[in-house]
């Protein structure tokens, strides 16, 4: 169970709790301000506030893919914070490179297609990663490696599905020129 899993106001006991803290306490769980714990007769149970602002809404996972359209006239979406190869990724706003960790995030017009990244070599080793859409992501080149990170589907300029590909931040390795790309 994760805290972005967790509504506004439950009360965990038991089990759940104890896998909560048994992560906090191996450093996988970010601490959660406000989170209140309080004695009952099954033992310690935990309130975890729903977070307030979109910041840490957006935070849920590395890469997660949001709908920013609001009411816009185009597609349009921002991508959560993850890195490849300890690379933060960029989008291209008007031709220049935005990072994912810039406050607020990059937004990225897309059409129908997949949501992908776009890691960039220089004699095998990774000079930049870019977030880009396109109707299918390309085919990988000597000087570029390509990883679908989700899908959108818009009809009318409006989102109407986004899928799901990665959920954490990544690793790639090059065998003989071939992009091996693994989870975190």
């Amino acid at each position: 169970m994760l805290f972005q899993d967790i509504p506004d106001g439950v009360k965990l006991r038991g089990r759940d709790f104890t896998k909560i803290t048994q992560a906090h306490n191996a450093d996988r769980v970010i601490s959660v301000q406000g989170a209140t714990t309080f004695p009952g007769s099954n033992g310690t149970a935990l309130v975890i506030p729903r977070p307030k602002t979109a910041r840490r809404v957006l935070a849920s996972h590395p890469f997660k893919i949001i709908n920013a359209s609001n009411d816009t006239p185009a597609a349009r979406v921002t991508v959560v914070y993850g890195t490849v190869n300890n690379f933060v990724p960029t989008i291209l706003v008007g031709g220049t490179p935005i990072s994912l960790f810039t406050d607020p995030s990059p937004i990225l017009t897309v059409v129908t297609g997949t949501v992908y990244l776009d890691a960039t070599l220089n004699n095998g080793v990774i000079t930049g990663v870019v977030i880009a859409n396109a109707a299918t992501t390309p085919a990988d080149t000597a000087t570029h490696k390509y990883k679908t990170i989700g899908s959108v589907a818009v009809t009318s300029n409006a989102i109407t599905a986004i899928g799901q590909s990665v959920k954490t931040s990544l690793t790639l390795y090059l065998c003989v020129g071939t992009a091996i790309w693994e989870v975190i």
